[in-house]
């Protein structure tokens, strides 16, 4: 039976008169012994002291009470209506357990509840309209389901908790401009239209996003400022937001994080070489979520970039888990520890040359930089002559015994280098032999020292003279570093380009 009180007349007319009777009328009657108008019942600014108790009413008329005191939380619980409009009005709560409206339900235009309003498990065929609505409890949409859009928006402010765990929200999630003063759990929400997450005032702790979606993520980096999001599986099909990748990352670095436990603590503490590192868990998925979605946008130099942060932090994780575990007397634990550990500076030198395989082009950096320094290197040695002919048929040729002959000891003040003779230097003229030899080439040198393939014929052409100066004898002992790194970075760009190592989405 509906049971909605009396009427405090607002004016003394009439009409307020015979609206607290009917009302009156309602209560002693029913629901089913009343004849109602086809709009609805409507009551405008009316004082309800007693149970607004509509529990299991079934009709498929509205209810609408506008601007009016509620003394006790009305009772919805599994009521059947066509809509329940409630804008302005003050209640101490309301229970709404389970109740299902065709059109809307609006808690707006100043509408406040003074306790807590439970919404869970609620079905609204159209809109939650809750915008310019103070909430001072709990606000419980727990497995709310909305066929179009939910609007916290214009003046809404909630000081408790905020539970849209579980609910299926066809339309948009309207949150720009609302004011948070407690959590808010989203965990489980379903979104298929855009969550919009701007221009949030503060203060907020808590943003729970787990294992939500939304079709489309719309925010700004001030609205996450000073708040704590968890984001272990949220997903979100694109984003629309004036964001960079960097603020971004900025934002996937405050997310929640499990702490790692370590295994000998003292009094409570983590041993000391463990503490003060950061050492907590990593749950990789939002970055490969963000990745995922920049990509699908257009973006790939940006979702490689978020590639690589979540790398770093992978393998930072890896070696902080590694140390955690060791334990008195584990043998296990400490061959894990001692492999972590050498594998890290393997992993940073990954991260830095390729990016993990995300960003192999980085690999050209160092490559231009070891050619460089091989360009001036060579090219000093081969102008103060300490570079010579690299072929068996000119060193044991006449000519360059010959030039062997300028000094028997060529750090000597007045020496020349045998180059010097067998290519000519000043007056004198180049040796016959020295005419159609390969032509020294310091930018070719460097390149076919470097590249494992001595394709150019530099290489096989010269080589460095180790006793006849320190720049050859640099350039000499210097060239196997060079061609190490060749092989090593070339190996490996083509395995990150095939993606045979690096973690490719």
């Amino acid at each position: 039976m509906a049971s909605f009180g009396t009427a405090l007349p607002t004016s003394g007319t009439d009409e307020n008169t015979i609206r607290a009777g009917l009302i009156r009328h309602i209560m002693l009657s029913g629901c089913d012994n009343v004849l109602v108008h086809a709009k609805g019942v409507q009551i405008q600014g009316a004082w309800i002291t007693d149970v607004l108790d509509l529990q299991g009413c079934e009709s498929p008329l509205d209810l609408a009470l506008m601007h009016c005191h509620i003394c006790e939380q009305p009772n919805l619980l599994g009521a059947r209506l066509g809509s329940v409009m409630l804008p302005g009005c003050a209640v101490p709560g309301l229970d709404a357990h389970r109740l299902k409206v065709k059109r809307g339900l609006l808690l707006n235009k100043g509408f406040k509840a003074s306790g807590a309003v439970d919404l869970s498990s609620v079905i609204i065929g159209g809109a939650l309209e809750c915008s310019g609505g103070r909430f001072d409890g709990a606000l419980n949409c727990d497995a709310m389901t909305v066929g179009a859009d939910v609007f916290l928006i214009d003046g809404f402010a909630a000081r408790g908790l905020v539970n849209l765990r579980g609910a299926q929200i066809s339309g948009n999630l309207q949150c720009s401009g609302a004011k948070f003063q407690g959590d808010l759990d989203y965990e489980g929400m379903t979104v298929g239209g855009g969550m919009f997450w701007q221009d949030a005032p503060k203060p907020l702790d808590v943003f729970d996003l787990t294992d939500a979606y939304v079709g489309a993520l719309r925010d700004d980096v001030g609205s996450w400022k000073e708040c704590i999001p968890v984001l272990n599986g949220f997903r979100y099909d694109r984003i629309i937001s004036e964001m960079t990748v960097r603020e971004r990352l900025d934002w996937l670095a405050e997310k929640f994080e499990m702490p790692i436990v370590a295994a000998v603590q003292i009094d409570g503490e983590p041993l000391p070489w463990l503490s003060k590192q950061g050492d907590e868990k990593f749950d990789p998925q939002p970055y490969s979520q963000l990745a995922a979605t920049l990509r699908a946008q257009g973006n790939a130099s940006g979702a490689a970039r978020v590639l690589v942060a979540r790398e770093e932090r992978l393998r930072r994780m890896g070696y902080l888990r590694a140390q955690a575990g060791l334990g008195p007397k584990d043998a296990a634990a400490v061959w894990t520890s001692l492999l972590a550990m050498i594998k890290r500076p393997f992993d940073w030198a990954f991260g830095l040359v390729f990016g993990y395989g995300h960003q192999p082009a980085r690999a050209l950096v160092l490559v231009t930089a070891i050619w460089a320094f091989c360009f001036a290197l060579y090219g000093a040695a081969y102008d103060a002559r300490q570079m010579a002919p690299n072929s068996d048929v000119v060193l044991t040729s006449e000519e360059w015994g010959e030039a062997l002959k300028g000094c028997e000891n060529v750090k000597m003040d007045g020496c020349e280098m045998p180059l010097h003779l067998w290519v000519g230097k000043g007056d004198l003229k180049p040796m016959p032999t020295s005419v159609d030899y390969e032509t020294f080439s310091r930018g070719l040198y460097a390149l076919d020292l470097f590249v494992p393939l001595d394709a150019l014929g530099q290489e096989n052409a010269w080589a460095p003279s180790k006793d006849r100066g320190a720049l050859g004898w640099w350039a000499y002992y210097l060239r196997w570093a060079v061609q190490m790194s060749g092989w090593v970075i070339t190996a490996v760009a083509a395995a990150a380009l095939t993606g045979v190592i690096g973690r490719k989405e």
